[in-house]
C-alpha cells in the first residue's frame, strides 16, 4: 500500500513538471505583434543620441495585445500546487515506511 502511495506521489510530480514545461513553453514563445516588432527594428536602425532621449519619454502603448497569457500563467500556478501536493504525498508515504520500520525493529 505504501508503495502505491509513493508511486502516486511520483506520478503527480511528473504530471506537475510536464504541465510546468508546457505552460512555460507557451509563455516563452508568445509572439510580439508585428506592428510593434517593426517599430522596434526601425528604432534600432535610426538610433541617435537624440532618439535615446525621445525613447525615455512616454510613448503610446500599442492597441494590439500580446498573445493571451492568462491561461499559461494560471497553469504555472496549478503545476506548482500539483508538485507541492505530490511532494507531501511522497513525504507521508516515506514517514509511514519509517514508522513501520520503527515498529518492526
Amino acid at each position: 500500500m505504501v508503495g502505491s502511495v509513493l508511486g502516486s506521489g511520483i506520478q503527480g510530480v511528473r504530471t506537475g513538471m510536464d504541465m510546468l514545461a508546457r505552460n512555460g513553453h507557451e509563455i516563452a514563445t508568445a509572439s510580439v505583434p508585428e506592428k510593434v516588432e517593426e517599430n522596434l527594428q526601425v528604432e534600432a536602425v535610426q538610433e541617435t543620441p537624440d532618439s535615446q532621449d525621445a525613447r525615455n519619454e512616454e510613448q503610446p502603448v500599442p492597441e494590439q495585445p500580446l498573445k493571451d497569457l492568462e491561461e499559461p500563467l494560471v497553469g504555472l500556478l496549478q503545476s506548482k500546487i500539483q508538485v507541492q501536493a505530490s511532494a507531501k504525498v511522497i513525504q507521508s508515504g516515506s514517514d509511514a515506511i519509517g514508522s513501520i520500520l520503527d515498529i518492526t525493529a
